[in-house]
């Protein structure tokens, strides 16, 4: 996909909770999952399922800025480390993401397939004071979105 791996993501957010504890700043988090993504697999085989993998990918490092940190953390799962960036803020490109995708035209052979996600949102010191449990509040905060319907910005409360 050209973005971090789970071994990437870990190097890079322990950098970057360094970095937001030591400056005092706000980081936000943003987990995100492919909705039915099976059905692609199933549908087109595992070689599509890669391409959109890799077109996903693309959007959302189109869509963030240079210095946020993408990352693909397993099968359809992403994440987005949002630096310097408060709860209110995460929501609104956590939702310009969640349109981006909506509305783009993935490419499967000369077929255009639709598809949505699900994103999970927390934020550091918002919601937590332990930068460790971060990812897993973005973590439940996704799984919110995914049990309400899908294709939704969900903000851990």
């Amino acid at each position: 996909t050209g973005i971090h791996n789970v071994r990437g993501f870990d190097q890079e957010y322990n950098k970057a909770i360094s970095w937001s504890t030591r400056k005092n700043e706000r980081l936000s988090f943003l987990m995100l999952d492919i909705d039915h993504f099976k059905k692609i697999n199933d549908t087109y085989g595992h070689s599509a399922g890669d391409e959109i993998l890799s077109q996903l990918a693309e959007i959302l490092q189109s869509t963030c800025r240079v210095f946020d940190i993408v990352s693909r953390n397993g099968g359809e799962e992403f994440s987005v480390i949002l630096q310097d960036t408060p709860l209110s803020h995460a929501k609104e490109v956590a939702e310009r993401i969640r349109e981006a995708v909506e509305n783009f035209g993935f490419m499967i052979g000369k077929e255009t397939i639709r598809l949505t996600i699900s994103i999970g949102c927390s934020s550091y010191p918002e919601n937590t004071q332990n930068p460790a449990e971060l990812i897993s509040l973005a973590d439940k905060a996704l799984y919110r979105a995914k049990e309400s319907g899908r294709n939704r910005v969900i903000v851990y409360q």
